[in-house]
């Protein structure tokens, strides 16, 4: 038996390789602990059309956002509500399969990816309803093992993404909340 689990402040995925296949189910709790009601049994996440794993999620406000890799190989940006509602699934917003994008949810959706063609990091803003607001360069090079960029918060108004294009290397790019670069793009 294999288990495996994400954890959000009122989310939790558990992962159990030990059927004869690969079960994903999703629960969410109250603030106190207790399960929610409607989620006793869980939502399985293996019902969300082309979903293969889930990758990566976070939570903003009452949903759970979730980059999940998809059976046609790509990964693809999924969000479910309180009410078990999934979001974003006939958008769809997806990214090929060679590096895996990163996440950050606040009061919009940032993803920051390896776009493998032009050989660059490309940070996009999206907001909670799943519509494009920009979507920029922040970082060039001809990388081409696959590395995962890291995006995050660095204040009320910016956010940085990093990346290491080697092991001995890192690599940073900060932008402001309207995606204008604060760091020069090298």
């Amino acid at each position: 038996m294999s288990l495996e689990f994400q954890l959000t402040k009122n989310y939790l995925i558990w992962r159990d390789y030990s059927s004869p296949g690969y079960i994903q189910t999703l629960y969410r709790f109250e603030d106190n602990g207790t399960l929610s009601p409607d989620w006793e049994n869980g939502f399985c996440l293996d019902n969300i059309e082309n979903l293969a794993s889930s990758c990566k999620i976070m939570q903003s406000n009452n949903n759970l956002y979730l980059l999940g890799s998809t059976v046609q190989g790509e990964y693809q940006l999924f969000g479910i509500t309180p009410n078990q509602q999934i979001l974003f699934e006939e958008l769809p917003i997806t990214f090929d399969n060679q590096s895996a994008p990163d996440l950050f949810v606040d009061e919009n959706i940032y993803l920051a990816y390896h776009n493998t063609d032009l050989q660059n990091i490309v940070v996009e803003k999206y907001n909670l309803q799943g519509q494009n607001i920009w979507s920029k360069t922040a970082l060039t090079n001809d990388f081409n093992n696959g590395n995962i960029p890291v995006l995050f918060k660095t204040s009320n108004n910016s956010l940085s993404v990093l990346i290491s294009p080697n092991f001995r290397n890192l690599r940073l790019a900060t932008l402001d909340l309207d995606g204008n670069l604060t760091t020069p793009l090298e």
